[in-house]
């Protein structure tokens, strides 16, 4: 069992817990029917998380899903937010120990055309972790970024320029942007950020994951013409 205070659980969050979140992330979504372009992000996470949780339970793994679990500021009794999927590792009952999986929607078409939705992803997720609103006493936090349109590329290059154009406010120490992930490095559709939060003066590393809901398609081949005698 785990004890301690609460920096004795950032080596098991690093160590342990966050590669195997994401490896459990990766698979319950390759095996969870197709989203539609429709679907919300209340919609998706519901359905991602009922695919983790099959997951869990087949590989034994030391911790349990949570969904939409309350954030709630013990000193003015207020609910701080919501957090979309949250994980409890096993080994503590202290339940300001988790790791938060924050879900945003990117790449979306609206009737009113398209909208990448990166300023929201940064604004509504990434500064929720770096204002300590989330995850407040551990170092470790998840965003999963839902590719509508399957364009993962194009919705790491968004979310990218939006967060070298913000550094200072998101707390880094240069405009780096997003970068290797350092828990699955092999991993392309998986990024890192890392940030010095005020409320605590520790680096609070942020992992990006990019799912796509739609494939890209692809142009259609044109046909060879034979020779003509």
């Amino acid at each position: 069992m785990i004890a301690g205070d609460t920096t004795d659980w950032n080596g098991f969050f690093k160590a342990d817990l966050v590669p195997d979140v994401l490896d459990c992330v990766q698979e319950a979504w390759g095996q969870l029917a197709a989203p539609a372009k429709a679907d919300g992000e209340v919609t998706i996470s519901l359905k991602l998380y009922v695919q983790l949780v099959g997951v869990k339970n087949r590989n034994k793994l030391p911790f349990r899903f949570g969904l939409e679990v309350l954030e709630v500021d013990l000193d003015s009794v207020a609910v701080a937010g919501r957090k979309d999927i949250v994980v409890f590792p096993r080994g503590t009952d202290r339940e300001e120990i988790y790791l938060a999986l924050e879900a945003k929607r990117l790449n979306v078409q609206r009737p009113s055309g398209f909208a990448t939705l990166a300023p929201e992803y940064v604004s509504e997720g990434i500064l929720r972790y770096v204002e300590g609103k989330y995850a407040g006493a551990v170092q470790h936090g998840v965003m999963l970024g839902y590719v509508m349109d399957g364009n993962v590329p194009n919705a790491v290059a968004s979310v990218d320029a939006i967060v070298r154009s913000r550094w200072k406010d998101l707390c880094m120490s240069s405009a780096s942007g997003l970068s290797i992930s350092s828990a699955r490095p092999a991993t392309t559709t998986i990024k890192e950020s890392r940030h010095t939060r005020k409320t605590d003066k520790l680096e609070f590393r942020i992992h990006h994951t990019f799912l796509t809901v739609a494939k890209r398609r692809r142009p259609k081949a044109k046909g060879k013409r034979g020779n003509r005698k």
